[in-house]
């Protein structure tokens, strides 16, 4: 009977425990759900003495009464006593497994916390340095372009964490199955991806307003250059002098006049220049472009009137000398 009562004991203890234990090998769910399973884990690995007590109790009744048993009867205390031992060592072998998959659960939460805290701080400070450069309106400076690109390559050069976010949620995954986790994690991962293509379009445009205000400056030279000597030739035509001269003037101002049609093409281009160039520029940075692109039109308006003006004293000298040449003729 005491053999009896000490075995059912022994095996009602590891009975239960091992469906408490069953009950805390589950990883699914939150965080905190899974610290509490290990804390309560714990607390019954702590109660293992007892068990053990209740077994090695057993055991000792049941090798005193297999003294007293007849041989038949020998064999099912072995038995009993085989199967409660391997049910206590697979117990202990539970509680162990367990304890060990909710640290390496536990582990893994961590591991998902700190990228997720790094890469969402990360994000949160970056997104302020690329608002910054956005609110500066459309820059153009080499200095700005600089900056943009560092942006970018610090942007890339995040992307291994972001990656790493990813491997250690899907790891998580395995573990507690819970969608929060997945859901942070593509939350994050879209963010990136929206920093990463709004920086790259940032730089883009920087790069774009470079091109078009320097094809504006390299335009504007052209055709400030062009004009220089335009208006130069023309006032060198400038003047009196014998007929010899007057057709030398009147032939070299022709050739002016036959190159205005190159002078009308820079004119033309310049203009496309600067419509591109004046519509990504800052509207408190436009004024000096319309003043320099009025300044060139002014010259060119300044030259044409020049050039006719001029190509008609030389006419007129050259036909008074011609006159005066007949005269001459006819009285001698």
């Amino acid at each position: 009977e005491a053999y009896h009562s000490a075995h059912l004991e022994a095996l009602d203890w590891v009975r239960k425990t091992r469906i408490t234990v069953q009950q805390c090998g589950d990883c699914h769910g939150e965080k905190q759900a899974t610290m509490d399973k290990q804390w309560k884990i714990n607390d019954i690995a702590n109660t293992l003495p007892i068990g053990e007590g209740l077994v090695q109790k057993a055991i000792s009744a049941s090798e005193s009464v297999f003294t007293s048993t007849r041989p038949e009867g020998q064999e099912p205390l072995r038995a009993e006593t085989r199967q409660l031992n391997a049910d206590w060592d697979s117990l202990r072998s539970l509680i162990t497994d367990t304890q060990k998959t909710l640290s390496k659960c536990l582990s893994a939460w961590g591991d998902f916390n700190d990228s997720r805290e790094r890469t969402k701080t990360w994000l949160s400070d970056f997104q302020k340095k690329v608002d910054a450069e956005t609110d500066d309106g459309d820059t153009k400076t080499p200095e700005d372009l600089e900056r943009c690109r560092a942006l970018l390559a610090e942007v890339i050069a995040h992307k291994p964490a972001v990656e790493e976010l990813s491997d250690r949620c899907e790891a998580l995954m395995e573990l507690s199955a819970y969608p929060w986790v997945r859901d942070q994690t593509v939350q994050l991962q879209s963010a990136y991806t929206n920093v990463l293509t709004s920086v790259q379009g940032l730089v883009s445009r920087v790069e774009k307003n470079l091109s078009d205000h320097t094809e504006f400056l390299k335009a504007r030279q052209e055709v400030e250059d062009w004009l220089a000597r335009a208006h130069g030739t023309v006032k060198d035509c400038v003047g009196s002098g014998d007929l010899a001269w007057a057709r030398d003037k009147l032939d070299t101002i022709r050739l002016v006049a036959t190159r205005i049609t190159e002078g009308q093409h820079l004119m033309t281009g310049m203009q496309e220049v600067f419509s591109r160039a004046v519509n990504t520029t800052p509207s408190d940075q436009q004024d000096s472009l319309r003043e320099a692109m009025t300044a060139l039109r002014n010259s060119w308006d300044q030259l044409n009137m020049d050039l006719n003006c001029v190509t008609a004293q030389l006419k007129a000298l050259v036909a008074r000398w011609e006159d005066f040449n007949d005269s001459r003729n006819k009285l001698e």
